[in-house]
């Protein structure tokens, strides 16, 4: 048996760190071998309660070998150990009168603490270290497999959570975030309010997940979004508020989301856009400061602000991510008017990727050569899944280096537009160029060259050649159009309309005042009132101001969109409510799983969620969603129909 044996304990509290030293032999006074046994049959991540003695606080210029430990007699430690704790008192308290060691009891019911004991190879810097003289096992540990490189799925998240020390962090992040939340909004006159979960359908434009109810024929929503909860509030003469709101979309389970999550919810009355947008800044730049520290300082206030139009046009996407501020995107029409086919209302876009070599763009990697991989990445970027759809109405053009694709195109009255297209571009020898055309009404998130640019840049910069600013950088994306084309998809359904067209945001985002004449005659060309946080190239949050006036909300839904009279009235509650003198009113809705996401610096919201979903929308660790049988479904007038 091992004469000394370190072990430490984990307390999920964050209270400080515990590493107990067991030692064969010790005073008297003590069973200690009796001790020394029980520590050394307790599995790992058992729950114990633990009496001992302090010996000292744990540093580096304290600690001495674990050989020193075992060769001396348990009279010499003991009087060592005395020694230390008198020679500590003197130097910290000199007028105060030596004591004994003080005794520390972990897990004791009244301080509600339970620590686990976790089998420690090395000794650890832990901040208390102590010689036990009890240990309870509180609980029995099944056979589980606790390897140094264990690692377990969701369906053991119970696990993950407990082991993972990124997974435990995230969640006291998180719950210090949203106390920051909570305490600047309230400074700021917000006031917090918990509004229904269970909603009635309405068509906002993401898909539902309904609940049976026991009235025959009629079903309960899970609520999309407070949204029109929290606008009827601004009527009640609720002046500011705020929740963390709980919001259920049965969407497309991409890194980013999940059929439930939270978003930070927000509105004020008697406010327009620009009032939001800067509580929101002052909000931002308060977690920026206790959260980021030393990068706070380089991320800007007031924050930059780019229309809608100029983000695509530039990056190709609404939601740009401005640490890749270089590469941009440019209008090359005049040189390749050929390519419009005849067709004025199509431009023809350009962008080079600037790769560089011989500089420590990526401190993780080694210096490597832009070439060595350039080529590599044009051409994984244009084999991944979809590139046909994306050339469908126009053809991507790639040249540069050994880079190859559809340059025939580029021949315009039997003279070879390339080296012009370089100069243009100011692109060197051994850089690639990537053109395509696309219409210039646009109103999709990312354009296919956009999406391009986005894959290659990315790519590049893991693979040490592309430059990425380190510091974050977050924007305001405006004067996005208010109506989009309608899509006909499961995953989003819009407004059901028959005009052709859907609200991009939500069908009760105000229109630009400017634009109202635009409404009848060409309503596409329409500006909204709307706005968008994207940081580090994620949508953290939008907003909009709403429109307040009853007739201006029904001329859109009935007349413009043509929502049909049944699905109409479902929202005859909200018309009523801005028919009784609603005030001008906006708000936002910051995605909270996200920004929780890029704080702790993890690639997906799954690490920052207690118990998340997977891709399938299933809880691994509880089973769900599961079955039901007839008998459980016939007092809600259900039953299955099997096909």
């Amino acid at each position: 048996m091992n004469k000394v044996i370190f072990v430490d304990f984990l307390d999920f509290s964050g209270a400080p760190g515990v590493q107990l030293v067991s030692l064969l032999h010790g005073p008297p006074g003590t069973d200690y071998q009796k001790i020394h046994e029980e520590v050394g049959a307790v599995k790992a991540w058992t729950p114990v309660a633990l009496t001992g003695k302090v010996v000292r606080k744990e540093s580096p210029k304290s600690r001495r070998p674990l050989k020193a430990l075992e060769q001396k007699t348990p009279n010499e430690q003991q009087n060592e150990q005395q020694n230390e704790q008198q020679n500590e008192q003197q130097n910290e308290q000199p007028s105060e009168p030596q004591s004994e060691p003080p005794k520390v009891e972990v897990a004791v019911p009244e301080k509600d603490v339970l620590p686990a004991i976790k089998r420690s190879t090395a000794r650890q810097n832990q901040e208390v270290e102590i010689i036990p003289e009890a240990v309870h096992v509180l609980n029995d540990v099944d056979d589980i497999m606790f390897t140094k490189d264990a690692k377990f799925t969701l369906a053991d998240r119970h696990l993950q959570l407990r082991t993972e020390d990124t997974l435990n962090r995230a969640l006291r992040h998180r719950a210090e975030v949203a106390s920051i939340c909570r305490s600047e909004l309230e400074k700021l006159g917000f006031l917090e309010v918990e509004t229904p979960i269970l909603f009635k359908p309405t068509p906002e434009g993401a898909k539902e997940f309904f609940v049976p109810s026991r009235y025959t024929g009629m079903m309960y929503s899970l609520i999309q979004s407070p949204q029109q909860y929290k606008q009827i509030l601004m009527a009640s003469g609720v002046h500011r508020y705020y929740q963390f709101a709980r919001c259920f979309r049965d969407e497309d389970l991409r890194a980013d989301r999940q059929p439930e999550f939270t978003q930070l919810d927000l509105e004020m009355s008697f406010a327009g856009a620009q009032d939001v947008m800067e509580a929101v800044e002052v909000l931002i730049k308060t977690i920026w400061a206790q959260r980021r520290k030393a990068g706070a300082q380089y991320t800007n206030f007031p924050l930059r602000r780019i229309p809608y139009q100029t983000a695509i046009s530039t990056y190709g996407s609404d939601k740009p991510d401005l640490r890749y501020d270089h590469s941009r995107i440019r209008d090359v029409t005049v040189l390749l008017p050929h390519l419009q086919n005849g067709d004025p209302d199509v431009v023809v876009e350009a962008f080079v990727l600037e790769a560089h070599d011989g500089i420590p763009l990526n401190p993780a990697l080694p210096l490597v050569k832009a070439a060595d991989y350039i080529d590599e990445i044009h051409d994984r970027a244009f084999a991944r899944p979809g590139l046909d759809e994306m050339e469908k109405e126009f053809p991507f053009i790639s040249f540069g280096s050994k880079a190859a694709r559809n340059v025939e195109l580029l021949e315009r009255s039997g003279f070879d537009t390339r080296s012009q297209i370089q100069n243009f571009m100011c692109a060197r020898d051994g850089q690639i160029v990537i053109v395509q055309a696309r219409r210039k009404q646009f109103s999709g998130g990312t354009s296919n060259i956009g999406n391009i640019r986005d894959i290659m840049l990315r790519m590049g910069y893991f693979r040490g050649i592309v430059a990425r600013s380190p510091f974050d950088q977050l924007v305001w994306i405006t004067d996005f159009p208010l109506f989009k084309p309608q899509s006909d998809t499961e995953i989003d359904p819009g407004q059901g309309g028959a005009a052709g067209l859907s609200s991009n945001h939500h069908p009760f985002t105000a229109p630009r005042l400017q634009d109202l004449h635009l409404l009848e005659t060409d309503p596409l060309k329409v500006k909204a009132q709307h706005f968008d946080l994207v940081i580090n190239g994620e949508e953290i949050g939008g907003g909009s101001a709403r429109i307040h006036n009853s007739e201006l909300q029904r001329y859109i839904l009935k007349d413009i969109i043509k929502i049909p009279d049944n699905r109409l009235s479902q929202f005859d509650h909200l018309l009523k409510v801005l028919g009784s003198g609603c005030p001008p009113h906006a708000g936002m809705a910051l995605g909270f799983d996200r920004l929780m996401a890029i704080l702790v610096g993890t690639e997906t919201i799954r690490d920052v969620i207690a118990f998340p979903k997977n891709g399938k929308a299933q809880d691994l660790l509880i089973g769900s969603p599961s079955t039901v049988s007839d008998a459980e479904l016939a007092p809600y007038h259900l039953a299955w129909k099997y096909r």
